[in-house]
C-alpha cells in the first residue's frame, strides 16, 4: 500500500498531513518488534538511546 493511497482514503488534503499523523507508528512498531525478538533470545529489552559522554580534550 502506497502512502499516497492512505492519504486519498483518509481524505487528507496533503501527504504531509498523513505522514505527520502516522509516521510514529512505524518507529513504535519497529521498537516493539525489536524488544520482542531480544526477549526471545534472552537479551532483555533494548536500552533507550542515550547521549554519549562528551570527551575531554587534553
Amino acid at each position: 500500500m502506497a502512502p499516497d493511497d492512505v492519504q486519498l482514503w483518509l481524505r487528507h488534503s496533503s501527504f504531509s498531513t498523513t505522514a505527520n499523523i502516522y509516521a510514529h507508528i512505524d518507529v513504535d512498531g519497529k521498537m516493539e518488534a525489536a524488544n520482542m525478538i531480544a526477549s526471545k533470545i534472552n537479551l532483555g529489552e533494548l536500552p533507550e538511546k542515550k547521549k554519549s559522554p562528551k570527551r575531554k580534550i587534553a
